[in-house]
């Protein structure tokens, strides 16, 4: 029998836990009552993220910095609509790792 590391288990609870939220999505399941879109779907894997993977502020940071190179790929190649709303993908991870550092520095056990 082959033992599967813990982390792996969390990597594969989370990738089934975005797939999930796309199916659902593109199905319209809950579409008159709460609409699943796609900042929605970011914003809730960015917050499994953290509780699920244990990500931490230096995470989110790289995250932010990741959206943003790839908003100013897409808003040089002129796909203007996507670059915006890569640019709210940056905030919100910007904001989930101040949130975090801020987190650490008040419950730090120095």
């Amino acid at each position: 029998m082959i033992k599967i590391p813990k982390r792996i288990d969390k990597w594969v609870l989370f990738n089934i836990a975005l797939m999930s939220a796309f199916l659902l999505r593109s199905a319209g399941y809950f579409s008159p009552y709460l609409l699943i879109s796609v900042n929605m779907i970011v914003v809730f894997a960015l917050m499994l993220s953290i509780f699920l993977l244990k990500a931490s502020y230096k995470t989110m940071f790289i995250t932010a910095l990741f959206f943003w190179v790839f908003a100013g790929l897409l808003g040089t190649l002129k796909i203007n609509v996507w670059a915006e709303r890569t640019t709210v993908y940056v905030f919100e991870s910007l904001v989930l790792g101040v949130i975090l550092l801020t987190w650490e520095i008040i419950f730090s056990k120095e």
